[in-house]
């Protein structure tokens, strides 16, 4: 340390302060320091004794002596009120409280004779618990219109059925966002402007670039004029803010993107593999049925297909359950038909594709694997109608009919009939309609178990879409 630096420390040194070691040890080794450190001790010193006076008490019992020897003046006493100023404040006070009496009983007395005042009549305000609709979830409604879409889809066999189910789930996002931006709410516009995009790059344009050269330009015509509609502006709707303006432009945009992409007289790019899955993800009923759409449509491999919609139909289970226990009542294309038509036409039909084919060891472990989930969805909803009211009952048993369970306990108990009655007398569907199973022993484990109904059904044109 230098001196400069100890000579600082010194000078701002405070009482009762404790020394620095690096200071310490410079000022035993340095002299000029050390004298300095002296000086200032003491000017300190100095400075003490100046502001210190000496103690003296003569001056303050002089002060006091002085005080005993001043003579002391009493103070005048007040006198007391006459006692007839007393006497007329109680008599004034008296007076006025009796002519705020007086007046009182006069005002009282004013009102009209013959009128009792115990029978006069007044308006009461009554406030009455007011009974207010509940609206059901935005998301309901596109739910429900996404769900049927898929049901189609999973029974098209054609290519262009694929793509006009694709285009049809497009317009039915495109027209569930204007309602949005129109009305409200508009929480999942953004998601559901998302989801149009999705549906037409990934879903329609795949399909267009995976189509035979022989059938493209007839799919291509298809798409283009149902592409123009959803370009077209849309008028009268009510002004809304700047920021939904530039969402409902996005709309148009995209299709017009769509159709550039389209048009441009180039080859599509063919994707190289299948849309990613997302089997785990926990997303809005909306999204799982957008994504299992592109992925099921872009698969042409019945085992993956089956695979695919038995995850989509676990993910979409709990959405069910409620939507059927919210609307009992719901008859024909309720969700709970869609349900079990995605059930039926998604797992047990690929399934029965792929068993024809012969296919290995290995896949036929994953097909039984599969089929153990959707037997496994189907228990489950069993087990959850037989929980609930009759009401509800009967909205579980329109979801059950279309799959095999459903089909095979009607049919028992129908036996020789052209139709099924289920629960509170509703009319089944015509056993045309689900045909008739088969057994195919070649998916038993081992010899000697019983063989499994699984992959039972016949291929058909029929639909269970209402």
């Amino acid at each position: 340390m230098k001196c400069r630096e100890a000579q600082y420390w010194l000078y701002s040194f405070q009482p009762n302060a404790a020394w620095p070691v690096d200071v310490v040890g410079h000022l035993q080794q340095c002299a000029d320091c050390q004298k300095v450190q002296s000086q200032l001790r003491q000017i300190d010193q100095q400075v003490n004794q100046l502001t210190s006076l000496p103690k003296n008490d003569r001056p303050i019992a002089q002060l006091f002596e002085r005080l005993e020897q001043t003579p002391q003046t009493a103070t005048p006493a007040p006198k007391p009120p006459a006692r007839w100023w007393r006497w007329g404040s109680y008599v004034g006070a008296a007076a006025a409280l009796v002519a705020i009496g007086w007046l009182l009983g006069k005002s009282w007395d004013a009102s009209p004779e013959g009128v009792d005042s115990s029978e006069k009549t007044g308006t009461v305000e009554v406030v009455r618990d007011r009974i207010v609709t509940v609206h059901a979830s935005a998301e309901r409604g596109l739910t429900a219109l996404l769900l049927k879409r898929n049901a189609q889809l999973v029974q098209s066999a054609q290519a262009k059925d694929r793509l006009e189910t694709l285009l049809d789930m497009a317009d039915d996002c495109r027209q569930h966002a204007i309602k949005l931006i129109d009305q409200g709410p508009r929480d999942y516009l953004p998601m559901t402007i998302d989801l149009y995009s999705q549906l037409l790059h990934q879903g329609v344009l795949v399909q267009l670039a995976r189509a035979p050269a022989t059938d493209r330009p007839m799919l291509e015509a298809v798409a283009k004029l149902r592409l123009r509609k959803m370009a077209e502006p849309v008028e009268g709707g009510p002004k809304t803010a700047k920021v939904l303006e530039q969402h409902r432009a996005s709309l148009r945009s995209i299709a017009l993107a769509t159709i550039e992409v389209a048009s441009n007289g180039k080859p599509l790019p063919v994707p190289g593999a299948t849309p990613k899955w997302r089997d785990t993800e926990a997303v809005p009923a909306t999204v799982a049925l957008v994504q299992f759409a592109i992925a099921y449509s872009s698969e042409t491999d019945p085992v993956i297909k089956a695979d695919r919609c038995s995850d989509c139909v676990q993910r979409l289970m709990p959405y069910v359950k409620l939507q059927l226990a919210d609307n009992p009542e719901t008859k024909e294309g309720d969700p709970g038909q869609q349900f079990g038509s995605m059930i039926r036409f998604g797992v047990y039909v690929p399934l029965e594709s792929g068993n024809a084919l012969e296919p290995p060891a290995q896949t036929r472990l994953k097909m039984d694997r599969i089929l153990r989930d959707a037997d496994q969805t189907v228990g489950e909803m069993e087990k959850h109608m037989e929980a609930v009211s009759s009401a509800g009952q009967s909205s579980f048993q329109r979801a059950v009919r279309p799959t095999k369970k459903g089909w095979e306990k009607s049919r028992g108990n129908n036996k020789g009939k052209g139709k099924s009655k289920g629960k509170g007398g509703q009319s089944g569907r015509s056993s045309s309609v689900i045909p008739a199973p088969r057994v195919h022993p070649s998916l038993n484990a081992s010899e000697g178990q019983e063989p499994k109904v699984a992959l039972c059904w016949r291929s058909g044109s029929d639909r269970i879409i209402s």
